[in-house]
């Protein structure tokens, strides 16, 4: 037995396995509609023992819902219930013949009437409730950018607009420097095994583990860069040999010899020079009627 829902502008239908037909499973099944779409203004039923039973009405008057009765014995005045009854009957009959799971059938049969155009509304009933089509396999064959890829390009964009520092774009196979959390070492030597997004990739360290990580957390490793404060025992490690920096000794500029004065030049320390600077002592002014010592 199955319990027909129909939304009387958007032409949505809801169709759910009763076990039971009792007030209490009804309210059940209508909690759960409510739920996900709220309280409607009116429901109009027929004279079913569930709909006339005292909890049932009790429960559309504490939602503020009125409820409303089709005429006994004529169908035809809830007729958009009774076309939405004749639809899925139509699909559970054909799934009986052709041998079909009758739950498979029937939801299947409700997925492909939401995305339909309807002939009364000429929109699909999800885009009348929910103001957008239902993704479907015949949108593989449909050309140009989807919703998520102009979804993804936005967001890039407002990354890039509201964020000070630009994101690096790193490829499988860069040397990076992988952020460690547990160890001695902050940054530890890796290499990028598996790009997983525009912002997230697959590292692998040098002793074969990989973790996932952000590209906050990762910076490009060059051959010739090592990362500030670490410390090498061996020139071998950086990759390149670094030339030592020549200076002269402080100790041996100093004991050096002078050398010979030339002609015409005196060896007299220089004058001091006299300065112009004025000698006066300065009071310090006054602001607001204070005395600043």
């Amino acid at each position: 037995m199955f319990f027909v829902l129909v939304d009387s502008t958007s032409k949505w239908i809801e169709a759910f396995v009763m076990q039971r037909t009792t007030g209490t499973a009804v309210i059940k099944v209508l909690m759960e509609i409510f739920a996900r779409f709220g309280l409607p203004k009116e429901v109009v039923s027929d004279n079913g023992p569930p709909f006339t039973s005292q909890e049932v009405d009790q429960f559309m008057t504490r939602s503020g819902i009125k409820h409303t009765f089709s005429a006994p014995y004529h169908p035809a005045s809830n007729g958009a219930a009774e076309g939405a009854v004749k639809l899925c009957k139509r699909a559970l009959r054909k799934a009986t013949k052709e041998k079909v799971d009758l739950d498979v059938a029937l939801q299947s049969f409700l997925f492909n009437y939401r995305n339909c155009p309807h002939s009364t509304t000429g929109e699909s009933p999800a885009m009348m409730l929910q103001k957008r089509a239902l993704r479907c396999r015949l949108d593989l064959l449909q050309p140009g950018a989807t919703i998520d890829q102009r979804v993804r390009q936005a967001q890039s964009k407002q990354v890039e607009r509201f964020t000070s520092k630009p994101s690096q774009q790193m490829k499988q196979g860069d040397p990076v420097w992988l952020q460690e959390y547990s160890g001695p070492d902050k940054w530890v030597p890796g290499t990028i095994s598996e790009v997983k997004g525009n912002r997230n990739y697959t590292v692998t360290r040098e002793n074969g583990t990989t973790s996932h990580r952000h590209t906050d957390q990762l910076k490009k490793r060059f051959k010739y860069c090592v990362p500030p404060g670490t410390q090498f025992e061996n020139k071998e490690d950086i990759g390149i040999e670094v030339p030592q920096s020549v200076e002269l000794p402080i100790q041996a500029a100093r004991d050096a010899p002078a050398a010979p004065a030339q002609p015409g030049t005196s060896t007299d320390p220089p004058a001091q020079v006299r300065s112009n600077e004025s000698k006066r002592i300065r009071r310090p002014p006054v602001r607001f009627g204070f005395e600043i010592d």
